[in-house]
């Protein structure tokens, strides 16, 4: 598992794919993923639980449109901006999943979860 900014984790992410147009990579600029990934957070968000995604199904929702380094990068860009925020907490669903899939920060922390806004 990498740890420090920019890094991904190994692994897999699963298929998945999103509604939308576009391929391989058609999200990997900041400018193109933003809006697809803010839609697939209120897609797959739990209303229930603080308005928190699991980050493994924002990823599956975006599917092949990003790669995982573009995906990691992205969303700790968001995040540096202020439009998402990624969280930890307890679990109780697929944690190897949630884990693998999830986003490592640059001090090592794993944030399994994300929320639009801070």
């Amino acid at each position: 598992m990498a740890k420090g900014g920019g890094g991904s984790r190994g692994g897999s992410r699963g298929g998945g794919g999103s509604s939308g147009g576009g391929g391989a990579g058609s999200l990997n600029s900041l400018d193109k993923f933003a809006p697809a990934v803010l839609e697939a957070i209120k897609e797959v968000r739990d209303s229930g639980n603080q308005n928190l995604a699991v980050i493994a199904d924002v990823r599956d929702k975006i599917g092949d449109r990003a790669s995982r380094e573009a995906f990691d990068a992205n969303l700790k860009a968001m995040q540096a901006r202020g439009e998402v925020q990624t969280v930890t907490g307890k679990f109780t669903g697929d944690l190897n999943r949630a884990q693998r899939d999830g986003i490592t920060t640059s001090l090592g922390e794993e944030r399994l979860y994300v929320r639009i806004g801070t």
